[in-house]
């Protein structure tokens, strides 16, 4: 597939990372993540990693999956969606995420209810070690609430 065939597609790749690696991810996360804190401002549920090692086996993966050496991740985050968190459909523009092309995220776990990705195509339960990729800009995308547990993810931003 090309990047000019994405559409509005989601592409998925299981197991990206193995269960093992999804532990170790979370390892890392510090004690406010692992609260049931559903009031936690935005910018406190966000850790930024775009220089670790994983942003660069993600962006090889997408080129080389579209067969392109174009996509670039600009940033990369772990993110934390607690309980009552969720995303409207929306995509990214000037008003939420300028410069921001497609969209990759890496599910770290699935021991939480709700927080199913979904677009206007599918609603996606997502599994540990999934990758999943889409056009932000195209695609209208959002996160159902999570009702029981922490949802955790890393989300590429490719510039």
């Amino acid at each position: 597939m090309e990047l000019n065939d994405l559409k509005d597609n989601v592409i998925t790749k299981e197991n990206f990372i193995s269960f093992d690696e999804c532990i170790q991810w979370l390892q890392k996360v510090p004690a406010p993540f692992l609260l049931d804190n559903e009031n936690l401002d935005w910018k406190y549920r966000t850790i930024d990693i775009t220089t670790h090692s994983i942003v660069q086996q993600v962006e090889d993966y997408w080129n080389n999956y579209f067969k392109t050496d174009k996509l670039k991740i600009s940033q990369a985050q772990i993110q934390l969606w607690p309980i009552k968190s969720y995303s409207v459909k929306h995509i990214h523009n000037a008003n939420n995420r300028e410069g921001t092309n497609y969209n990759s995220m890496l599910y770290l776990n699935n021991n939480y209810m709700g927080g199913e990705f979904f677009t206007d195509k599918i609603t996606l339960k997502p599994k540990p070690g999934m990758l999943t990729f889409f056009d932000g800009q195209k695609t209208y995308h959002g996160v159902k609430p999570v009702y029981w547990n922490n949802r955790y993810t890393i989300i590429f931003w490719f510039g």
